[in-house]
């Protein structure tokens, strides 16, 4: 895991290049976020190729205060997205109200799986179920959503079918592993797998 120094070494000059595009740099640096005169580019340029701390600690006095936090604020949510493969788009409200009665409609819990739902191809039971075994899905969302989104592919009675069979599933291997004299999680396990076994699941 990296430490905060190897981060800001990675994320900061990425951060940098971002933000002195043409079209970003007086974004982030107009004229008016300047105390009194206003450094050229090139020099702000010099600073910026500096390591994170010693950037902001060079441009602290000559910015105004909000100015200054706004640019700490904003490498900080930059670093924060690209750590967790985070990514943000702008849409409008009226696309909002109608993606969050998707949300309660499918019964999903936030927009990241909506739009994973949303982005499956219409496809048989059994590809779902092919696409739900791979073991490196590229959505990036954890095992327990993955499940809650592939569940909702599916028909009402083949949902219930999964959890009927989930709930048996436990509740066998959950027997038999009180009747082992150990009585451990690894029993139950090895009972749960087991069960799934004679299933061949």
């Amino acid at each position: 895991m990296k430490n905060k120094s190897e981060e800001n070494s990675e994320y900061w000059p990425q951060f940098v290049s971002l933000i002195t595009t043409e079209t970003k740099y007086l974004d982030y640096f107009p004229d008016h976020g300047f105390i009194t005169q206003v450094p050229s580019k090139e020099q702000v340029m010099i600073w910026l190729n500096q390591d994170y701390k010693a950037a902001l600690k060079q441009l602290k006095p000559l910015m105004l205060p909000n100015q200054h936090k706004r640019l700490a604020s904003k490498y900080a949510n930059y670093k924060y997205n690209k750590k967790n493969q985070r990514s943000t788009f702008t849409i409008n409200e009226v696309t909002i109200a109608r993606l969050s009665k998707l949300l309660k409609l499918h019964g999903l819990d936030n927009y990241n799986e909506l739009i994973e739902y949303l982005t499956q191809p219409d496809q048989s039971t059994q590809d779902i179920l092919k696409a739900f075994a791979n073991e490196s899905p590229e959505s990036g969302l954890t095992l327990h959503d993955s499940f809650k989104v592939f569940q909702k592919k599916l028909y009402a009675e083949q949902q219930n079918l999964i959890q009927s069979m989930l709930k048996d599933t436990y509740m066998q291997a959950w027997k038999d592993s009180k009747k082992s004299s150990t009585k451990s999680t690894e029993e139950m396990q090895n009972k749960m797998d087991e069960y799934l076994n004679w299933l061949n699941v």
